[in-house]
């Protein structure tokens, strides 16, 4: 990570404003860093944000003197020791000493996976998300669509976001090179939180929480193919000439020019393909369908084999719109289905509460709201404890 990614999830650390995945990374970082440089300078944020009292002296003199050997010039190490391990001591101190003493508070308001906040025994979305970009050398960048203005550029293809929540990717007309193949932008989004991303054709995705979207450098110079893991709806530029072909799992769904919403979760042994509007084709090596508009495809990724429904597309879309739609759904799929936005650590129901239930609810800020809803159309109670529903 660039030196501004790393200040910047330090700010948003002091601010409260970090989700537990950008702790989690900004601690992975430190953990793996091979040259610390003057990329932390925890003593000018402790500063700029009138932390001194919040530490005894004890540890600030701690983190300052370790800081300091960092960012000098003239380091005098052991020359039988390798430089990084010194740099991973001091990495350590200060993780452990000092963004672990003043955030301590804050780890314990996240889960180590996730992105919403345990407050009051409630679990919170957060206001605005970030999208972790990952190149195929491994390469990662966070970035706020929201509230970030962003440039990356990786060979030909280049990412921006103009603070306005939406992430637009461009690529060159140089003329297309084999290496093209093997370059890829990856955008992960976290939990409880979705993203809009423009590709270099125009077509547009939407992906959902807790998803990823691969997108190969060759893409529409030479082909439009791209990847998904999770779910996302997709509204696709018509190119004859360059079909838009969808990988999920081990299918491939091959469009010219559409809307679709395709679900490829790695929890459900299937891949579900919702045509909205024009023509799609979903295939196998051994099969091939085609959908038309209204039409959903179910491949069980166990049989190997599709099977065809009618449905209501827009009780498969409404994500998009922020509203979580359930049909004849048993509570513990409902909860499991919303694990994606609210991260539910465990679901405790007995099985004689498990109804069936039925509607359309918007996705709520807290999960308590969106609960609140359910008690509404049933006889039963929810109960949030530390990340934990039980339905009583």
């Amino acid at each position: 990570m660039q030196e501004h990614d790393i200040r910047s999830l330090l700010r948003k650390y002091i601010e409260n404003t970090a989700t537990a995945s950008e702790i989690q990374l900004l601690l992975n970082y430190f953990d793996q860093c091979e040259d610390l440089d003057a990329d932390v300078n925890s003593s000018s944020l402790i500063e700029e944000y009138g932390l001194d009292g919040k530490l005894n002296e004890e540890r600030q003199a701690l983190i300052y003197e370790n800081i300091k050997v960092l960012i000098q010039d003239d380091v005098v190490v052991d020359k039988k020791t390798p430089y990084t391990f010194y740099l991973r001591i001091a990495a350590a101190i200060i993780v452990m000493i000092g963004i672990g003493y003043l955030l301590w508070p804050k780890l314990n308001a996240y889960d180590n996976d996730g992105s919403a906040l345990v407050a009051n025994n409630d679990i919170v979305l957060p206001d605005t998300g970030t999208v972790l970009i990952t190149s195929a050398e491994g390469t990662q960048r966070i970035i706020n669509p929201t509230n970030d203005t962003a440039y990356i550029a990786v060979d030909d293809f280049r990412v921006y976001t103009n603070g306005d929540g939406t992430i637009v990717c461009k690529s060159s007309n140089s003329s297309y090179s084999p290496l093209d193949d093997a370059l890829f932008t990856e955008f992960t989004t976290l939990k409880g939180q979705n993203v809009k991303i423009i590709l270099p054709d125009s077509s547009i995705v939407w992906l959902n929480a807790n998803s990823k979207l691969r997108v190969n450098h060759s893409y529409n110079r030479i082909d439009r193919n791209i990847a998904v893991q999770g779910e996302a709806y997709f509204e696709v530029k018509h190119n004859k000439k360059k079909p838009f072909v969808v990988a999920a799992n081990t299918s491939q769904i091959k469009v010219l020019g559409t809307e679709f919403n395709v679900s490829n979760r790695t929890d459900v042994n299937s891949v579900v393909t919702t045509l909205v509007k024009g023509a799609v084709k979903i295939g196998l090596p051994h099969q091939e369908v085609k959908l038309t508009v209204g039409e959903q495809a179910v491949l069980d990724n166990v049989s190997r084999t599709i099977k065809i429904r009618e449905v209501n597309t827009a009780d498969y879309t409404s994500w998009k719109e922020g509203y979580f739609t359930f049909r004849k759904e048993r509570i513990s799929q409902l909860l499991n289905r919303i694990d994606d936005w609210y991260d539910i650590q465990e679901i405790n129901i007995p099985p004689q509460l498990d109804v069936e239930v039925s509607g359309t609810f918007e996705r709520t800020k807290k999960l308590s709201d969106l609960l609140r809803h359910l008690e509404k159309i049933t006889d039963l109670k929810f109960v949030i404890e530390q990340r934990k529903v039980y339905v009583r």
